[in-house]
């Protein structure tokens, strides 16, 4: 069963990712002025996570109808996501520049409602910013959907972008909380090395873990 695989990969990838996400959605965080607020930083937080498991759903929901043949391809291409993610993460930027690209076209028809949250006054406009952003382009995102995607099982799917989420969790919180300087730190070649390092170990991990699995 590939449930246990999926679900360690895409919480090692929101881990391993941490440094980027806290550009993006840390980033986002503090624009929106709810750093330092712990309700409303928790419910932006929860409306990111809500967003990322709707996501996997949808995506594993249309690979659910596809033949078994159809499922070692999927595992594949989730394997080759994982190793672009590592590229990115090594600074190849353009890595998963064609990703990011996919999801702008849907984030412009949300963008106009985004708007309305630019500055949430009360808990439910903070879960739902989070809730919007949630589906802000980005490719370690849709390289973890690459994962939900290979489930071909909706809950699964689901599971799985709740892992990654719960994976970027941890340090975007400290980042919110406080000013540690722990952006910096994340920023370091070193730590983005054995970060990029260890994701491409995972994408190779993926693809033997594919072969050993077979449908």
């Amino acid at each position: 069963m590939m449930l246990g695989h999926w679900l360690l990969s895409a919480w090692l990838a929101g881990i391993l990712g941490g440094g980027h996400c806290l550009v993006m959605c840390g980033g986002i965080a503090s624009f929106l002025g709810i750093n330092n607020r712990p309700k409303q930083l928790l419910l932006y937080h929860l409306g990111r996570l809500c967003s990322y498991g709707f996501l996997g759903f949808v995506l594993a929901s249309g690979s659910s109808w596809l033949p078994a043949q159809a499922l070692l391809p999927l595992r594949w291409f989730a394997a080759l996501l994982l190793l672009l993610m590592g590229l990115y993460l090594l600074g190849k930027k353009r890595a998963l520049l064609w990703l990011e690209r996919l999801g702008q076209g849907l984030f412009k028809q949300l963008k106009p409602l985004t708007q309305r949250y630019i500055v949430p006054r009360s808990l439910g406009q903070s879960l739902m910013a989070g809730v919007l952003w949630g589906f802000l382009p980005c490719g370690l995102v849709y390289a973890s959907l690459g994962l939900a995607l290979a489930t071909a099982v909706p809950w699964q799917g689901a599971l799985v972008m709740l892992a990654f989420g719960l994976g970027t969790l941890p340090l975007m919180l400290l980042l919110g909380l406080s000013q540690s300087g722990l952006q910096q730190w994340l920023a370091k070649e070193k730590i983005a090395l054995v970060s990029g390092w260890l994701m491409i170990a995972f994408a190779l991990w993926t693809l033997l873990a594919s072969i050993r699995h077979l449908p």
